[in-house]
């Protein structure tokens, strides 16, 4: 959220504080002083939350103030300003920007394309359990599956890639979000790897496991393909956040691929 907002004075904080869980997860034998090295993190973290709301109040009475200056009242906000309408359309433009400072920070191109008309529909919960998903998928998308614009064209694809998220609803109330990116699709070898790297399996146990279990570990908490670890992967949490609000929503969550044409992720839910 810190990272779609641009809130970088948050995001830095927040990253670190993620490679020091990653390395307490890691960690076979964990103590007292392990927990104790949590601490500076939640507390410059909440030392920055309570910066930002002070500032915030600041300009608020500010804003007051000097309307009732200017109008001689104070002039109400708009229903309209926080309707479910509203506030879709800034979530829009807040994952467009994420996509394309997430591509531009990896060498890629990408364009967007939201149609979430039906978020309207939705509760607030709902609406907040959808929006963590989609911001985990414009990130996995963009990190793992849309390649850079040299391997896009020499695959014969269009340097820029495509990421498309839709929401639907029918009048029983059954909702379906999907989003699709045209990248490389997912590599099981590479995985594979992945997870024996990681030390949780042996070569030989992975030999019995299906290309569908194998997949299905990359939304377990720890698991990252990513190469490096910046602020938008590699701490492996993003997936297991979707497979983690999946579950809030009680609904299911269902992965197709294809090598070099495509990924898609839906979730198919009740509001």
């Amino acid at each position: 959220e810190a990272a779609t907002l641009n809130l970088d004075m948050f995001v830095q904080v927040f990253q670190e504080f993620e490679g020091a869980l990653r390395e307490l997860r890691e960690n076979n034998k964990l103590d007292g002083e392990s927990l104790l090295a949590l601490i500076p993190y939640l507390e410059t973290s909440f030392a920055r939350v309570q910066q930002v709301s002070h500032i915030v109040e600041r300009l608020r009475k500010f804003h007051i103030a000097t309307e009732v200056a200017e109008v001689g009242k104070i002039t109400e906000l708009s229903a309209d300003s926080h309707s479910p309408l509203a506030e879709t359309r800034v979530f829009i433009d807040q994952a467009t920007q994420l996509a394309e400072r997430i591509a531009e920070s990896h060498g890629k191109q990408v364009h967007l394309e939201a149609d979430l008309a039906a978020f309207s529909r939705c509760d607030e919960l709902h609406r907040r359990f959808l929006r963590d998903i989609i911001i985990q998928c414009i990130r996995n998308a963009i990190v793992h599956g849309i390649e850079t614009p040299t391997l896009r064209q020499a695959a014969g694809k269009a340097a820029r890639g495509l990421l498309s998220i839709r929401l639907s609803m029918d009048e029983a109330g059954k909702g379906i979000l999907e989003c699709r990116d045209d990248g490389q699709g997912i590599d099981v070898e590479t995985i594979r790897e992945t997870l024996i790297q990681s030390g949780r399996y042996n070569v030989e146990t992975l030999k019995h496991c299906s290309q569908q279990e194998i997949i299905g570990e990359i939304f377990n908490s720890g698991i990252s393909t990513a190469e490096e670890v910046d602020q938008d992967a590699g701490q492996g949490v993003g997936l297991s956040v979707v497979k983690q609000r999946v579950r809030d929503l009680a609904g299911v969550l269902r992965l197709r691929s294809r090598p070099q044409k495509f990924t898609a992720f839906s979730v198919h839910f009740k509001a």
